[in-house]
Order: structure tokens, then C-alpha cells, then sequence
């Protein structure tokens, strides 16, 4: 899933803000490596410190979105036709 993808959902679906870093940061690892950044301690530790509750609840959604659990949820876009 693509960052504005992930943006989106934090604030369509959440409420939220949507920060662009926390995905950064959960993306920034080739896709093997995701266990890493994709680990409930990581959360905790790290994005928990940095942006307390509110990057918490956009972590764990950006893994679920990751999950496919946001799948068809968000309408798409439509894109204005040029005249």
C-alpha cells in the first residue's frame, strides 16, 4: 500500500492528522525486514515515545491497512475531467 494510501486511512477513517513519518519509518525497510517495524515492542518502544497514543493508533492501523484490512473501505478518488 502506498503512504498517501496509509495518510488516508489515518485521516478519513481515523480522524487523525495522518503524519507522513510514521509511515516513513514503518516503511523504510525492505519488505523481509517489515518484522521489525511491524512489531507490537517496536510500536510501543519507539513511535509510542516519539508521538505518544495518536501515532500509536496510526501505527497499528498502518499495519492493518498492510493486512488488508482496509481493502475496499475508502471510496475512490475522483478525479476532475478536464474540459
Amino acid at each position: 500500500m502506498k503512504r498517501q494510501e496509509h495518510l488516508r486511512i489515518s485521516k478519513e477513517i481515523l480522524g487523525l492528522k495522518g503524519n507522513p513519518e510514521i509511515h516513513k519509518i514503518l516503511d523504510s525497510l525492505p519488505i523481509y525486514l517489515h518484522r521489525i517495524t511491524h512489531n507490537i515492542g517496536f510500536i510501543e518502544r519507539e513511535i509510542v515515545l516519539i508521538w505518544g497514543w495518536e501515532g500509536k493508533i496510526e501505527a497499528f492501523a498502518h499495519i492493518l491497512a498492510d493486512w488488508g484490512l482496509f481493502d475496499g473501505v475508502l471510496p475512490k478518488k475522483r478525479r476532475c475531467k478536464r474540459r
